[in-house]
Order: C-alpha cells, then sequence, then structure tokens
C-alpha cells in the first residue's frame, strides 16, 4: 500500500499484478537478450543452428525472441541432449524479466 502512494499507482495494482509490476521491472536490453540467444547455440554450427541465429537477429520485439525458444531447444538437443537444451533454455528466463508476464516465465 505505501508503494502504491510512493509511486502513485493506481490501487488496482496489486503485487500480483503485471501491469503495477511492469513498472519497476528492469528490463534487460533487447540487444543483449539477441546475444544471450545466440550464445546457446555457440556450438551448434549445422545449417538448422545458423538459421535460428538469423531468425533471433531478425525478431524486433521480446515476444517473437521468446517463441524462438522452441527451436533454440530443438536444436541443442540434437547436437548434445534434451537435458543440457532444458538448463540453457532455463538459463534464458532472467531475460525477459519485465518484457513478459511472469506467469509465461516458465521453466522446461
Amino acid at each position: 500500500m505505501a508503494m502504491k502512494k510512493a509511486f502513485g499507482l493506481p490501487a488496482s495494482a496489486s503485487q500480483g499484478d503485471y501491469a503495477g509490476r511492469a513498472a519497476f521491472a528492469i528490463k534487460m536490453p533487447l540487444t543483449e537478450v539477441r546475444q544471450r540467444l545466440r550464445a546457446v547455440l555457440v556450438d551448434c554450427t549445422a545449417m538448422d543452428a545458423q538459421r535460428i541465429q538469423f531468425k533471433v537477429q531478425a525478431a524486433m520485439t521480446a515476444h517473437e525472441l521468446w517463441m524462438l525458444r522452441s527451436d533454440l531447444y530443438e536444436c541443442v538437443a540434437r547436437h548434445h541432449s534434451q537435458s543440457e537444451a532444458a538448463r540453457r533454455i532455463n538459463d534464458l528466463l532472467p531475460c525477459f524479466d519485465g518484457w513478459l508476464p511472469s506467469r509465461q516465465l516458465v521453466r522446461i
């Protein structure tokens, strides 16, 4: 309640409300999010990895980058293992804090 008064949040904005938290979330710059996604494929050199790298670079929004996770997962799983792919994808979750509702930021 004190934060609502101090920061001028509407009374309807609660701690669990995404709209209320979005004003305070520190978002990672999209350029850094792109770099982190590309780093997931650093040791995957096949043509499919290059195609995904291009998609990452072409994505214009955090939501578009978020939607590429399944492509990243499949590529890493083919080159390494499913457990390694899941670990790498889960490590990306903090990149999307503030960009997406927390209910979407779930681990694999």
